[in-house]
């Protein structure tokens, strides 16, 4: 077996620190820089996996390498929202006449994004009757994990809870820890939402035990959603504690969408105590979300605010960030609100 052989085989066995150990052995073969990249987006580093994707592409000319990196640079932009340079490596990805059932899962879960979901779901029930017929669990428990957060969105937070039950299920089958994490992190939420907070705590906390130390984001992940759900419980310190633990994570792998997120849960833990320094979180976590499309984030930070320039006085800016929010959530059919009542 070859050194790349080997490489190849433990990352399919999730065992990083062994192929990083491995990889310096192939500096100056063209395919490092993929490999590293590959290392990189395992252990969560995202900004830093799409740099190295994109420098491995100058190195290697194989088509079908070149399309699995295109089609990993896709799915890295989906998860930090970069839509601009996204929808680029869309275009160069056909250019490449792909038609794989990996590039319709990765286009399925693109046009999921830009909330196209009926033309996501088209292909998502074309690829789960491939999948079914081949026995592919992983390929079902990914759809039925896409699926549960396309419920979710909508609001249709039952149905959300089941598929991504299902979705739990399946990884089993498939023997894919990995999946069957993100599948439990999606089900915590859809549980967190649907005000089932202590079964969504359990399930948040076994999400950080289950999430491997190189996973930076799972744990970040993992950690922001027990403390979401200690928060509505009203166990604002230790949610606090959560969140700070959180946000090491996310500053590590320069996550600024999700380092926003938890800067707002850490206003809402404050406004408790003290709603100067709550206002203080929300003004930087608007500055995380100053370049990015993380609508999620806008609302909620709007909601924030409005309640506490409500409760210093101002009626006025109050109404008009509420009106704001409800506008922007209706629009990109986003019940936030509703969390709320959680």
């Amino acid at each position: 077996m070859s050194i790349k052989e080997k490489i190849e085989s433990l990352l399919n066995k999730e065992k990083i620190k062994d192929a990083e150990r491995l990889i310096r052995k192939i500096k100056k073969e063209k395919e490092y820089y993929y490999y590293y990249a590959e290392i990189m987006r395992m252990k969560g580093f995202i900004t830093k996996a799409i740099f190295l994707f994109k420098k491995a592409l100058n190195e290697i000319n194989d088509r079908d390498i070149k399309l699995k990196i295109f089609i990993r640079i896709m799915s890295l932009l989906r998860t930090i929202g970069d839509i601009n340079d996204l929808k680029k490596y869309i275009i160069l990805t056909q250019r490449l006449k792909a038609n794989s059932e990996e590039f319709l899962l990765e286009k399925a879960m693109c046009l999921r994004l830009f909330e196209k979901y009926n033309q996501a779901n088209k292909i998502f029930k074309k690829l789960k009757k491939i999948y079914t017929k081949n026995k592919d669990y992983q390929g079902i428990s990914y759809i039925l994990w896409a699926q549960g957060g396309i419920y979710r969105t909508k609001g249709s937070i039952n149905k959300s809870i089941n598929s991504y039950k299902k979705a739990k299920k399946y990884a089993l089958k498939a023997k894919d820890k990995t999946l069957y994490l993100y599948s439990n992190l999606g089900l915590a939420g859809s549980l967190r939402i649907a005000a089932k907070l202590k079964e969504s705590y359990k399930t948040y906390y076994s999400c950080i035990k289950l999430s491997p130390n190189d996973d930076m984001f799972a744990k970040g992940y993992s950690y922001c959603g027990a403390a979401n759900a200690l928060r509505q419980m009203g166990f604002y310190k230790k949610a606090i504690k959560y969140y700070n633990k959180a946000l090491k994570y996310y500053l590590k792998i320069k996550d600024n969408a999700d380092i926003a997120l938890v800067l707002w849960g850490l206003a809402e833990c404050y406004k408790k105590y003290d709603i100067n320094k709550a206002l203080v979180y929300l003004k930087k976590a608007k500055k995380y979300l100053k370049d990015k499309k993380e609508i999620r984030g806008k609302i909620l930070i709007l909601f924030s605010e409005s309640y506490i320039r409500y409760i210093k006085g101002d009626i006025k800016k109050a109404k008009n960030l509420f009106n704001r929010a409800m506008k922007l959530s209706k629009k990109h059919s986003m019940y936030i609100y509703l969390e709320n009542f959680g």
